[in-house]
């Protein structure tokens, strides 16, 4: 897996958790602390997300009750190495 396709993938996938949860990007961004322009970033692809922010996106998801629980593990791709 490129580095490219990992990013894609994390971006995917946060974008249906996010639908998952019925929250949009600034929400998510006033409870992660991340700017919103960040996190669209990382939702198209364009930006590889650091640890820290996964982090920071895993906290502030798990604060919104509705769309149940979240495996935040689907957020990251342990499947596949970054090449």
């Amino acid at each position: 897996m490129t580095r490219e396709d990992w990013m894609q993938n994390f971006g995917e996938t946060l974008c249906d958790i996010l639908i998952t949860k019925n929250i949009n990007q600034r929400e998510l961004s006033d409870l992660s602390g991340i700017p919103t322009s960040t996190l669209n970033n990382y939702i198209s692809g364009k930006s590889m997300v650091s640890g820290e922010a996964i982090v920071r996106i895993v906290y502030a998801l798990d604060e919104i009750k509705e769309g149940g629980n979240i495996d935040y593990f689907d957020l990251l791709d342990f499947g596949d190495t970054i090449e």
